[in-house]
């Protein structure tokens, strides 16, 4: 087989689309094949011929071309990436790999460096990164503007639960007042207004307070807002000889829906504890809800002497009754009531939100 002539070899080396270079052991360059020469913008050789490798590096880059170097002297096959412009100045990032030239008793004789452009490569990590790091800066800014709103909505959340907190008590006190100014009326008609108009107040007062005291500032709790309303009602209106018993869900409604519920509740509580009973009679009062927060029919039934023969919802003029059919007409439901003489009477107000 016939041996590779020297101008066979440079056939091979300029075939390579890398730079392949020959440098001898004082670091010059000697040979720098063709497409080498068109990668650095080399428009003649000779420009470069003899001069030292290393010098054609830029200064942060010296140190590794000289260790490159030392390290193939030794028998050693070195790589690194380092930037060097052309000679046109031209950025470009190379891929070195520096190996020894041995002859036949594997003495060092020359070295053989290798680079291979991989500037597309380094750009596009570069972009990689800089786009890392943009997604990483927007995130962190979301995260802060989120942060941000976190911490409004929780000032926002103590205000509003200030606000309620003291509605409530202010509404209270006028409750408390009413109730004694009920005490020392000398008219039986005028104290039960009082009463009614305390229960009207004291009813929007629990809701402020359910509200401050609740998970959140915009729903109440229907079980634990009714019952403790209808038992301080009776408590004020009546004695604990009427037993009030309670069937509602644990459900969470909104304050405006609280309101005008608790208000119905109270106008028909009130006038079953005054109305329904004889005057030291024991009795019982069912207060129920059934079905859930989008459609539920809500019930006020007494085992008293039941309403007149004559009564109806559109007869009763008083403003207890008036206030059960505005707020039920408000919340889209259907008032109805059923009595017989001696059984009792129920009110049932049917709501689909």
């Amino acid at each position: 087989m016939r041996e590779l002539s020297n101008g066979d070899i440079h056939a091979l080396l300029d075939a390579s689309p890398d730079c392949i270079k020959v440098v001898e052991i004082d670091g010059s360059v000697a040979y720098m094949n063709f497409n080498g020469q068109c990668a650095m913008d080399i428009d003649d050789f000779n420009a470069i011929r003899g001069r030292q490798w290393v010098s054609l590096w830029p200064e942060h880059a010296q140190m590794l071309v000289q260790q490159a170097i030392a390290k193939a002297m030794q028998g050693e096959i070195n790589r690194f990436e380092a930037l060097c412009p052309t000679a046109k100045g031209k950025r470009k990032w190379w891929d070195v790999s520096v190996s020894p030239i041995t002859d036949e008793q594997g003495r060092v004789k020359r070295l053989l460096a290798t680079s291979r452009d991989i500037t597309e490569i380094v750009e596009r990590e570069r972009r990689l990164r800089e786009h890392d790091t943009q997604l990483m800066d927007y995130a962190e800014a979301q995260s802060d503007a989120l942060a941000a709103k976190e911490e409004l909505l929780k000032v926002q959340d103590t205000l509003l639960r200030e606000i309620d907190h003291r509605v409530k008590n202010s509404l209270a006190m006028i409750s408390s007042l009413l109730r004694m100014q009920a005490s020392a009326s000398r008219s039986e008609a005028v104290e039960d207004e009082l009463h009614d108009a305390a229960n009207r107040v004291l009813t929007v007062s629990r809701v402020h307070e359910k509200l401050y005291q609740g998970r959140d500032v915009s729903s109440v709790n229907m079980r634990d807002y009714i019952e403790p309303l209808c038992t301080e009602i009776r408590d004020a209106v009546s004695s604990d000889a009427i037993e009030i018993n309670f069937d509602l869900p644990d459900e969470f409604i909104s304050a405006d829906m609280a309101v005008a519920l608790g208000l119905m509740v109270s106008e028909l509580l009130s006038n079953a504890l005054r109305h329904g009973f004889e005057d030291n009679e024991t009795g019982r009062i069912d207060i129920s809800c059934k079905g859930n927060r989008d459609a539920f029919v809500f019930s006020v039934a007494d085992n008293g002497k039941g309403l007149p023969a004559d009564f109806t919802l559109e007869k009763e003029t008083g403003l207890g009754m008036k206030i059960v059919r505005l707020y039920a007409s408000q919340l889209g439901g259907q008032l109805t009531h059923t009595s017989e003489d001696g059984i009792g009477a129920e009110f049932k107000i049917a709501v689909n939100v």
